[in-house]
């Protein structure tokens, strides 16, 4: 999903400034080339003027036919993207404003057409001055019309620029409670180099890592390489009545994935039993769950360690955690891989 190929919606007088700009050196282009032939005040009035509206009229029409064709067709969209849209934008206002891009795209067009045969027609220079003036007051006011669809256009567009590309393969999400070590995992076991700091709800978006597992079952000549996604996702309150933003794209992230590593943090930065109803209420995902204790090169309570390994048999060894990975993956990718595949 190609989500960054979406054109900048500039502002109303922007767009003017640059169609306008065009039209005023393309005027000049061929008001220099007529003088030599010494065509009549009028005559040359009138290409002057036809050509600045052709301009103007190719260069709006051009602008937003480029916008409208870059962003994702609404319908079209997975439904871990719909679901995430549905976190920072208003589907609804957003094909109304592109409806309002294309109504305007049309405006300009109509009224090129009209103003063009009323120049054609006419022979009076400050008449064919007056109608390329109204032609651009029109196109001023049409566009003055749409400015907040606009604006809501390129803040549309900043935010699908910041959505992640999930792609289709095996994937892995990392959960647990604000800043407990879901980046710093994402970073032992990918190349990913996501930022990390130490205050809570760190991770604003999804951060993406990929690793590759060798499929020691495969017995051909070449070796086979399982690629592997993983989503770091941002944390969450365990509050699903009342979850801000933030917090729903890890949900929507759990539910793409095929197995989810549960980060418990032993400092009990967050009590004890609240980590634990968040574990189980990311249970009810029903997908294979892996127990990662994070932080255990800190000072901790050995008692509080050696609780989470005896009840939630939690891995407190990144390499252990890959291993476990590996399995759970493997054994995902074998049930979903026809038998004359295998």
């Amino acid at each position: 999903m190609a989500f960054s190929d979406i054109k900048q919606v500039l502002k109303p007088s922007d767009y003017l400034d640059i169609a306008f700009s065009k039209a005023k050196k393309r005027a000049a282009q061929v008001r220099g080339k007529s003088r030599s032939k010494k065509q009549e005040d009028a005559k040359l009035q009138k290409v002057l003027e036809l050509e600045r509206l052709t301009v103007v009229k190719n260069t709006l029409v051009s602008k937003f036919d480029d916008t409208i064709k870059s962003f994702p067709s609404l319908e079209d969209l997975t439904p871990f993207y719909k679901e995430l849209m549905a976190c920072f934008l208003d589907a609804g206002f957003l094909r109304k404003s592109l409806g309002a891009l294309g109504w305007a795209k049309l405006k300009v067009v109509e009224f090129y057409l009209f103003y063009s045969k009323q120049i054609k027609h006419s022979n009076e220079v400050n008449h064919i001055a007056r109608m390329r003036k109204d032609f651009y007051g029109r196109v001023s006011s049409a566009l003055k019309q749409i400015s907040k669809n606009l604006a809501y256009l390129e803040e549309s567009r900043r935010i699908f620029k910041e959505f992640p590309v999930i792609k289709e393969m095996p994937t892995v999400c990392i959960a647990g409670f604000p800043n407990v070590g879901k980046s710093t995992l994402l970073s032992k076991l990918t190349t990913a180099r996501p930022e990390i700091k130490n205050y809570a709800f760190t991770t604003k978006q999804l951060n993406l890592g990929y690793s590759g597992f060798k499929d020691d079952s495969d017995t051909g000549s070449s070796e086979h390489i399982v690629k592997v996604q993983f989503i770091d996702t941002p944390g969450s309150l365990n509050r699903f009545e009342k979850l801000n933003n933030i917090e729903r794209q890890a949900i929507i992230a759990q539910k793409k994935c095929n197995l989810i590593i549960y980060v418990f943090d032993p400092t009990l930065q967050y009590p004890l039993d609240l980590q634990e109803k968040l574990l189980e209420t990311t249970k009810k995902y029903d997908l294979p769950i892996i127990v990662y204790l994070s932080k255990t090169d800190l000072p901790v309570n050995s008692d509080v360690v050696d609780y989470f390994v005896t009840k939630h048999s939690a891995l407190c060894s990144v390499s252990n955690l890959k291993e476990d990975v590996k399995k759970e993956i493997m054994r995902f990718v074998k049930e979903n891989t026809p038998e004359n595949e295998i």
